[in-house]
């Protein structure tokens, strides 16, 4: 294209024109990075919170499985007992089958 055969007017518009151009382009390229900024920061931020939420959950987890084991330890506990007072009724009743067919004529 031969610019020389344009007239000064027509390259001052031109050039505010590729002025304009650039500077919007720059604007635009401002911006994005002030987003890009915002996004990392709130990914950051993001991060965090995800962070102290799984360290929540762990907390919760080790507090239930505290209490499930605990829980746990009492049912053995229970059971050892019924096995207990089970084995002494067995011994009881042995022993008054034992008094009556010892009584028998």
């Amino acid at each position: 294209m031969d610019f020389s055969a344009w007239s000064p007017s027509h390259l001052i518009v031109a050039a505010l024109a590729l002025a304009t151009i650039i500077g919007q382009a720059i604007a635009v390229l401002t911006r994005l990075k002030a987003n890009t900024e915002q996004l990392q920061k709130q990914g950051e931020t993001f991060v965090h919170a995800m962070e102290r939420l799984e360290d929540r959950i762990d907390k919760r987890f080790e507090e239930v499985n505290h209490r499930f084991t605990e829980v746990n330890q009492r049912l053995t506990d229970m059971q050892a007992e019924i096995r207990d007072v089970r084995s002494e009724m067995r011994q009881l009743n042995q022993n008054h089958i034992d008094h009556l067919s010892h009584h028998e004529p």
